[in-house]
């Protein structure tokens, strides 16, 4: 088998965390990918996150341009270095304009929505534990488990 038909246990197996969690981010949509990083996220961190994290979830689920700005303005604030800031930017740059409204519409590189995904799962895999392969394997297993669950 080819490199590029790898599953993520596969990289996994050969201690590419970061591959497996590309591979899991390119062979899903990124809607499923941001709705199953929220509620990883939701159980990861302290309360006071929980209702950002639900209007991320929502945002994902039923696009609202005004909630999408409203989250990407919070987190302009307080950063984009967290999991959940880079979710955050993960979803502003799902849909819509990048420009204010009244303004013409420029809109990001597609590419750009996949890349943020994938950085997302890798802050959570190394907040998830101190092994960076130990920390993928928990996530993309919460993430299997949240794919069964959803369907």
């Amino acid at each position: 088998m080819s490199e590029q038909g790898f599953s993520h246990q596969q990289w996994l197996e050969r201690g590419d965390w970061e591959m497996a969690l590309q591979q899991w981010v390119d062979s899903h949509p990124a809607q499923a990918t941001g709705l199953c990083l929220a509620s990883v996220l939701r159980e990861e961190t302290p309360p006071e996150q929980h209702a950002v994290l639900d209007e991320i979830t929502r945002c994902f689920q039923k696009h609202d341009n005004a909630l999408r700005w409203r989250i990407f303005n919070r987190f302009s604030l307080e950063g984009f270095g967290s999991p959940v800031g880079a979710l955050a930017l993960a979803l502003f740059w799902s849909e819509g304009s990048l420009a204010p409204e009244g303004v013409e519409p420029v809109y990001p590189d597609p590419a750009l929505v996949p890349q943020m995904l994938h950085t997302t799962m890798l802050l959570l895999a190394a907040q998830l534990n101190d092994s960076p392969v130990e920390g993928t394997r928990a996530l993309l297993n919460r993430c299997l488990a949240w794919e069964a669950m959803s369907k």
